[in-house]
């Protein structure tokens, strides 16, 4: 979670994770694979690495906290997919709030 008044990563959730997504070995494509256990409830990123700027950025133009999904290669952060939150109910709340505006002719956010 970020706090908005300084752009501080104030928690972070982290997932046991069983598996990984790798480059395969041969350079093209990518293979899955196990994840050691001493490394499954271990942050991917550190509050450095995240980009509060990003985050951000997709919750103004969604109208809704966001749930996402990327990755870095390089220095550069590819975002993989975005959704609304749903674990506090709010995202059916935003998704039928849309259809609302859809049926209406309304233009929001993300759209």
């Amino acid at each position: 979670y970020v706090d908005k008044a300084d752009n501080s990563v104030v928690s972070v959730h982290v997932g046991n994770k069983a598996f990984m997504v790798k480059q395969h070995s041969s350079g093209k494509g990518t293979s899955v694979v196990p994840v050691e256990s001493n490394l499954r409830d271990v942050p991917c990123l550190t509050k450095k690495d995240i980009r509060v700027n990003v985050a951000i950025a997709l919750e103004d133009h969604y109208a809704l906290s966001q749930d996402i999904e990327f990755g870095i290669a390089n220095g550069k952060i590819s975002i993989l997919q975005t959704r609304p939150v749903t674990t506090r109910g709010l995202g059916r709340t935003f998704l039928a709030q849309e259809k609302v505006a859809e049926e209406a002719g309304i233009e929001r956010g993300g759209r």
